[in-house]
């Protein structure tokens, strides 16, 4: 990674949010005319940051100034959101976004996406796998040993997620209520918290995205029960899928996708959407990213990127009443 890419410190957004507005016709002339911070609403370590250093890698490569990745984590990824959507509309700040921080901003009453309200939809960015991982404590070495231990001693597994009403929690009680067990929940400030956790045994299992801890498993300081999506993970070819572990209905991949302040210029966003793509199709990203656990998604344009947001997020809520989980 070059040494031009840092994380933001603290004191960035200050930076960012007291520069001047400049005209709309400006800013597309000049852009980026200075550099560009990529906000990830969790803290280092998880899925959506492992996506935008990637892209904040490739972006510095292509263009005149840095970017930077701003870590935002808290109340569910709502402090990240919320930053993002009051930064100012030029293209210079953007936001990584999936399903669950959509659910978490729609819910709070405060931000929208389905409304186009709070954010202007710019470029998908790619979808993971997310695998059940366990501790190598636990007795339980595959997914029908856990269901049967959850069963016989009702809430004696206790279970991590990125926060209250995340993915990572959706999906975990949703396979519960599936399976008709009852976990114990105990949430992190972000998926990148909860692998400590695991890996230390203050926690035994998570749902976690597949690029936080292949490397782990691989090593042998997790195991890996299940993945979900259709195909196995090339770097963990002997973790069976969900379906293969009979349960064939739970199939659920996560998707990050990158969002920018409602108003910026049309121009701006159509460059970034075109550059995102650009670097997200280069054979060394999409060879890095299918390491981490990754699908590189068909590219997209801004407009199909937002009917997709709308129609993922009736699936979502669909999926949060299903699970009984509230953000």
């Amino acid at each position: 990674m070059k040494c031009k890419i840092a994380v933001a410190a603290a004191g960035l957004a200050a930076v960012f949010t007291s520069l001047p507005a400049i005209s709309a016709a400006g800013a597309e002339a000049q852009f980026p005319s200075r550099p560009v911070r990529i906000i990830v609403p969790t803290a280092p370590g998880g899925g959506a940051d492992f996506l935008g250093r990637l892209v904040a890698q490739r972006l510095t490569d292509m263009w005149p100034n840095s970017v930077v990745i701003d870590n935002r984590a808290g109340a569910a990824s709502l402090i990240g959101v919320e930053l993002g959507a009051q930064a100012l509309p030029d293209g210079h700040t953007l936001v990584i976004v999936n399903p669950s921080y959509m659910l978490t901003a729609e819910q709070s009453g405060k931000l929208s996406f389905a409304r186009n309200g709070s954010f202007v939809p710019v470029a998908m960015g790619a979808e993971t796998a997310m695998l059940l991982a366990a501790n190598p404590n636990i007795p339980a070495k595959t997914l029908k040993e856990l269901i049967e231990l959850a069963r016989s001693k009702p809430r004696s597994v206790n279970y991590a997620s990125g926060g209250a009403g995340t993915a990572t929690h959706l999906l975990t009680e949703l396979l519960a209520k599936k399976a008709g067990v009852q976990m114990v929940h105990v949430p992190y400030k972000g998926g990148g918290a909860t692998v400590p956790a695991l890996i230390s045994g203050e926690v035994q299992i998570c749902l976690v995205s597949a690029a936080t801890v292949i490397p782990q498993v691989q090593a042998g300081r997790l195991r890996g029960l299940a993945v979900t999506g259709v195909k196995r993970l090339p770097g963990l070819p002997d973790v069976p899928l969900f379906s293969e572990a009979g349960y064939p209905s739970y199939a659920a991949t996560v998707w990050y996708g990158f969002f920018g302040p409602a108003k910026i210029p049309p121009p701006i966003v159509t460059r970034l959407n075109a550059d995102i793509n650009k670097v997200l199709q280069q054979p060394e990203a999409q060879e890095k990213l299918a390491g981490a656990g990754f699908e590189p998604l068909k590219p997209m344009s801004t407009k199909q990127f937002g009917d997709y947001v709308a129609s993922e997020l009736i699936n979502w809520k669909e999926a949060q009443k299903a699970a009984a989980v509230q953000p």
